[in-house]
């Protein structure tokens, strides 16, 4: 079974970045993740994590710039220290002068625990931009969308996984999302830092994406009450996936990763906070979750068929072993309830209370 794992903060010496000069010559290969077809043949997706403690972001796009505490390999020439001292030879002016190659090999991430989670870095520039490094697609989400994936997280204590519809505008090179279709999990005995889809529920909601229109454009999963950083795994599989819906007519890789944190308890107010994710292809970022910048399309209802699904989902959760009691406080330093925090979230999601506010009464 393919796992899509999470867990703390990445450690100093948890990522490398390496330069391989041996095989220059080879120019710009293929990601160092898994094979595509092994996640996709596996029918089973997860994720497994465990509680963080650096603190949560404050709202969809507060989160950090920086990777923590990248530790850098060595040089090749380290490897030699041991060896006698040769004297270098002196290059000739002609030599100085001539065009040189680029011995930098793309970047790959080593890592000593698989389950460490690493912060997203922002893009060079603004997408579609002519920035080296810049996002390569616009990202549209709809409320709807982050209205379902964030009531399906509130709903449990336990981490919840779904996919995502829309569609990919290839000549415009811009992915919307516009519905969250959740998924149910298999029972693990370490449901709170470990979650795998049921095979039989990811075809019946692949069904459902393709009934209503759309395709498949990610995937979704929560951190209940820690940071919604993405693990080493995590990347690996966003790359993978990456390289499964690679468009080949406009060579770009059309599939975003979301996290959603409901209930961490260092989040400023209860509105919930997500992180949309994607993993760089250049030779610099490869390998490094980047921090995608978001366009919020606003819905003007929720029609009766999402309204269903929803409804259907609490009914559910109702007494699983894991989902969160509403009438507790969602966290230590509060006496809030979960059931007001959640509305009050839900209510951020939903445009078009504000329109009904603002309207003239009858």
């Amino acid at each position: 079974d393919v796992k899509l794992a999470d867990s703390d903060a990445v450690p100093s010496n948890a990522i490398e970045t390496v330069q391989d000069s041996s095989k220059a010559d080879d120019g710009d290969d293929t990601s160092q993740a898994p094979a595509a077809d092994s996640i996709h043949d596996s029918s089973v997706i997860g994720n497994n994590s465990s509680q963080s403690a650096v603190p949560a972001a404050t709202n969809e796009t507060d989160i950090p710039d920086a990777l923590a505490d990248l530790d850098h390999s060595a040089s090749a020439g380290d490897a030699e220290r041991d060896l006698p001292e040769l004297k270098a030879t002196e290059r000739t002016e002609y030599a100085k002068s001539r065009p040189q190659r680029n011995h930098v090999r793309p970047v790959a991430l080593r890592y000593k625990d698989p389950h460490q989670m690493v912060r997203c870095t922002p893009f060079a520039g603004q997408p579609l931009s002519k920035v080296a490094g810049s996002q390569p697609f616009r990202l549209v989400v709809h409320t709807n969308a982050q209205l379902e994936m964030d009531f399906h997280a509130h709903l449990m204590l336990s981490e919840v996984i779904g996919l995502l519809g829309g569609c990919w505008d290839a000549k415009e090179r811009v992915l919307t999302v516009t519905r969250a279709f959740p998924c149910q999990a298999l029972d693990t005995d370490d449901a709170h830092t470990n979650v795998e889809m049921d095979p039989g529920s990811e075809l019946v909601v692949r069904h459902q994406i393709v009934d209503a229109g759309l395709c498949v454009v990610g995937w979704y999963h929560s951190h209940p009450t820690f940071r919604p950083d993405p693990s080493i795994i995590d990347i690996e599989n966003q790359t993978a996936y990456q390289a499964l819906f690679r468009d080949n007519d406009s060579s770009e890789e059309p599939f975003v990763g979301a996290i959603v944190g409901p209930y961490d308890p260092e989040l400023p107010g209860p509105v919930s906070v997500f992180n949309w994710f994607y993993v760089g292809r250049s030779a610099i970022d490869r390998g490094h979750p980047k921090r995608l910048m978001v366009e919020v399309a606003s819905d003007a209802s929720l029609s009766e068929t999402e309204q269903d699904i929803l409804l259907q989902l609490l009914d559910s959760v109702n007494g699983a072993q894991h989902h969160a009691p509403l009438e507790e406080a969602w966290r230590p330093s509060s006496t809030e309830m979960r059931s007001l925090k959640m509305a009050v979230s839900l209510a951020h999601r939903m445009p078009w209370l504000a329109c009904s506010k603002d309207s003239p009464g009858p």
